[in-house]
């Protein structure tokens, strides 16, 4: 009413939204820019001032980057507009914080584990090649020791031809194995690690349709794109090499503790005792790393979407001479990420 007393006030309820009766399908934000074009081209008005809220600022900032409209925009208004995220509070996010370095490790896993389901057979087969390819690494320095035990006389053994010849071949075999174990795990054990990426992003592209304008209203689209490529290509390398590396770690602990063993003991238990100290000390760096990356895609996430909000308005940026400002946040942005990824390289 306070507007009205000075300017022409044309509200719209888009349809589906207060009184007016849903669109005969789902429409998408080019059909609801579509129609509100051809609403104003209707009123045969030639130059608007628009105000949006919510949903309607994002439909604005879609009008604004069309070319030959039929009516002139002279300003834009928007108030908590879809896609301009508010600052969150210190207090917000010490809580998100607190619930991230506190989230349920195996609620995670118990969510990622069924998507193995359908690759069980290609899992189930790469853990085998890689416990192929820690035998060999455990059996090769043996075969080199029985060599040199033979050449230097030690326990009363001799080198022979064919001590050579049939050391050579055993050494050969391993390697044979080894070579065809690891092309397995480097081509399937990544295709495998490609289609679970894959099916994430299905599910998660899934859940986002299913919410509601009021998330979307807080999200930006940049981040929301983040998720669905970068983040998801890090999954990709942990249901490959993740299972793998905890599966070869087990291997190669058990088994050169076996060897050693029949070396000399007290040592073995000596550099036995040496395990829990190490997990202690990868624990407390972990976290470190963790936190680190977390920031590292969070500032990736904000830097995506402020990109995208400034090409998806460049003519409004254009229109108001904001090309500098433009340039000012985006090195603010630019250099943040910087600053968060070389302090992870240094942890």
């Amino acid at each position: 009413q306070v507007i009205a007393q000075k300017y022409s006030v044309y509200a719209l309820d888009f349809p589906g939204f207060g009184g007016t009766p849903e669109p005969p399908a789902v429409w998408t934000v080019d059909d609801y820019t579509a129609f509100t074009v051809k609403w104003i081209e209707a009123l045969g008005l030639k130059k608007v001032i628009l105000l949006g809220h919510s949903f309607g600022g994002r439909v604005i900032i879609k009008m604004a980057n069309l070319k030959n409209l039929p009516f002139e925009i002279d300003k834009i208004i928007l108030t908590d507009a879809a896609g301009i995220k508010p600052e969150k509070s210190a207090a917000q996010e010490q809580k998100e914080n607190v619930y991230k370095h506190n989230a349920p490790m195996k609620s995670i896993i118990g969510r990622f584990l069924p998507y193995y389901k359908k690759y069980r057979k290609t899992f189930a087969f790469d853990l085998c090649c890689a416990a192929l390819t820690t035998v060999c690494e455990l059996v090769l320095p043996m075969i080199v020791r029985a060599i040199t035990n033979a050449a230097t006389g030690e326990n009363g053994a001799v080198l022979t031809p064919g001590l050579i010849l049939g050391m050579g071949g055993a050494y050969l075999f391993m390697r044979i194995i080894d070579t065809f174990a690891n092309y397995y795990m480097a081509a399937m054990g990544h295709i495998m690690g490609t289609k679970i990426e894959t099916d994430l992003r299905r599910d998660l592209f899934g859940h986002l349709q299913k919410l509601s304008f009021s998330y979307f209203n807080n999200a930006k689209v940049g981040v929301l794109m983040s998720r669905l490529t970068n983040d998801l290509f890090d999954i990709t390398e942990f249901a490959h090499h993740c299972p793998e590396e905890f599966f070869i770690a087990g291997i190669k602990i058990l088994g050169s503790g076996i060897i050693l063993s029949f070396i000399n003991i007290p040592l073995t238990l000596i550099i036995l005792c040496m395990i829990p100290v190490m997990i202690l000390c990868l624990l407390r760096v972990n976290r470190r790393m963790r936190d680190g990356f977390r920031e590292q895609r969070k500032k990736v996430g904000e830097l995506n979407a402020d990109i995208e909000d400034s090409l998806l308005g460049i003519h409004v940026v254009k229109a108001f001479s904001g090309e500098e400002k433009e340039k000012e946040k985006f090195r603010k942005g630019n250099e943040a990420f910087l600053a968060v990824k070389s302090a992870v390289y240094k942890l």
